[in-house]
């Protein structure tokens, strides 16, 4: 029986697109906890995946520091008005 596939694009997930972001931008986790006045914990949580509910007011704070929707950030395209 052949199975057939919806898509192979799965959303990216919060700790993936959150350590794109870094890697981009070439900083470390730390430097973006300074920057946003975040503990360290929060950050390597998200990146780490323990965090599986963040608080909105996180996530609004990562996006706009890396300018990018909190929809792009968290994968969730069927949310995002820009896609």
């Amino acid at each position: 029986m052949k199975s057939e596939k919806i898509s192979d694009k799965q959303p990216e997930s919060l700790g993936n697109s959150l350590f794109r972001l870094l890697d981009t931008r070439k900083i470390s986790a730390a430097d973006l906890a300074r920057a946003l006045n975040l503990p360290y914990n929060t950050i390597n949580r998200l990146l780490n995946g323990i965090t599986t509910d963040p608080r909105l007011s996180t996530l609004q704070l990562i996006a706009e520091y890396f300018d990018v929707s909190i929809s792009s950030l968290t994968g969730d395209s069927n949310n995002d008005p820009s896609v």
